[in-house]
């Protein structure tokens, strides 16, 4: 019989349930798309994965999913007040929420491999960089789909600054793939729960990058 995990990381709220003044007085996170953490290029840039001065490798952990979890939200919350009328605003705004869905799924995904990386002390070595590369990738999908969200309702979207901020976050995409294929040629995590949980999180992040190519409306 299994014995249960207990999470290390923060829990995820339900978006549904909060308000954007209950985020601006808990824990201190920035619920604003120009947060220092998700627009500032040094920010925990991809090479540079080791923690800052004092912080511990999983205070870093937790840092990234935190800020990453507020962000979805922030999507997901601003997908659910869409009401247009408009057939091809409609059409945007399902295509929208299809992506906020997927992009949940991803960050579900990313939260089980690196929770289970932390309980077996892993989160250094070969699964640092993977990690941080999906996590600084995944921020700057999110902030772009978040003014997208905003702008669906206010019926401007700015399809060509969509473009923009998603090809300005690619080559974090591409890097990733270098160290997903790194750490799947390894075979110290195969048949192991964390193996299967990073061959989750590489399926759902390769569901979503598909996606992300597609078309809206």
């Amino acid at each position: 019989m299994q014995t249960a995990r207990t999470s290390l990381l923060p829990p995820i709220e339900d978006p549904t349930r909060r308000n954007v003044a209950d985020l601006d007085a808990d824990d201190g996170l920035d619920d604003s798309w120009s947060s220092p953490a998700l627009t500032s290029p040094n920010e925990g840039s991809y090479v540079g994965v080791v923690p800052r001065e004092e912080e511990t490798t999983l205070g870093l952990a937790r840092r990234r999913h935190a800020t990453l979890a507020s962000a979805v939200a922030l999507v997901e919350r601003e997908c659910a007040t869409f009401d247009s009328y408009d057939m091809s605003a409609q059409a945007a705004e399902l295509s929208l929420r299809k992506r906020a869905g997927l992009l949940a799924v991803v960050r579900n995904a990313l939260e089980a491999a690196v929770d289970i990386a932390a309980q077996e002390d892993r989160l250094e070595g070969p699964l640092a960089p993977y990690f941080a590369g999906t996590y600084l990738w995944l921020e700057g999908v999110t902030e772009a789909l978040g003014r997208l969200a905003i702008e669906l309702n206010a019926m401007q979207p700015e399809w060509s600054a969509l473009r923009s901020s998603l090809a300005e976050v690619a080559w974090l995409y591409e890097m990733t793939l270098v160290e997903q294929k790194r750490v799947e040629a390894s075979e110290e995590f195969g048949g192991t729960a964390l193996g299967e949980a990073l061959e989750a999180l590489a399926s759902a992040l390769v569901t979503f990058k598909s996606e992300l190519e597609q078309p809206f409306g």
